[in-house]
């Protein structure tokens, strides 16, 4: 397995596995943000997460199935992910600035609700470290 380094201004982690119907429900309305948010200092991951017993040939099949455009990282252990950052509810969103973690939460799925959350949290973080976003993406 291979070790992601986190090396833009701002990371955005989206936590799903294959069991969380939420989880698909809002990658619709993550795609939103991905592309809205297309900058140098800007990185969008999906993060798999294994379920107990499951597959890395099975968690890719059913990623290849959902044709999102932003990158998918694959977790080794669903308990280490868990431990490591304090969480146990999927989907969980953590944003890091400069590798380090400033919010880790749910957002709630419902397409304006998930939208107007995530997009307020990455206008203000954008703002606070002078980014440029062009409009009307």
């Amino acid at each position: 397995m291979e070790t992601i380094t986190f090396d833009k201004k701002i990371t955005v982690l989206d936590f799903w596995n294959t069991s969380c119907k939420p989880c698909f429900e809002k990658f619709p309305y993550f795609e939103k943000i991905s592309e809205k948010y297309q900058h140098p200092d800007i990185a969008i991951y999906s993060v798999n997460i294994p379920l107990k017993n499951q597959g890395f040939e099975e968690r890719i099949q059913v990623e290849a199935r959902l044709g999102h455009s932003y990158t998918t990282i694959y977790g080794e252990n669903m308990k280490k992910v868990q431990n490591t950052l304090g969480f146990n509810a999927y989907p969980h969103l953590i944003i890091l600035k400069d590798s380090t973690i400033i919010y880790s939460g749910n957002f709630v799925t419902g397409e304006s609700i998930y939208i107007d959350n995530l997009d307020r949290q990455l206008q203000k973080i954008i703002k606070e470290n002078g980014i440029l976003i062009p409009e009307n993406r």
